[in-house]
């Protein structure tokens, strides 16, 4: 069976390095078989991922910043997350 995981990285300029910024890996087992690794646009992750983000504000995944729509694009747009698909078996 195929699955989608979503992987966003935030790079961050002053410290020059990056960091996970939020993921979610459905039914992982840590022996997934990557097929396929493909950039897509953050905002559109979000968009797919809408629902899951507004599910898990209370929790505050995958940050403080996910408080409402407008500030989870307002962080995407600000640090530059760079949003990844990767497909499995």
């Amino acid at each position: 069976m195929l699955g989608d995981y979503r992987l966003a990285v935030s790079s961050s300029t002053l410290a020059r390095h990056k960091v996970v910024a939020a993921y979610f890996f459905q039914g992982d087992n840590l022996g997934t078989i990557l097929l396929d690794i493909a950039e897509v646009p953050a905002e559109r992750v979000f968009e797919q991922e809408r629902e899951r983000f507004q599910r898990n504000r209370t929790y505050s995944w995958p940050g403080s910043w996910n408080d409402s729509d407008s500030s989870v694009m307002a962080h995407i747009a600000k640090t530059g997350v760079r949003a990844y698909v990767i497909q499995s078996a």
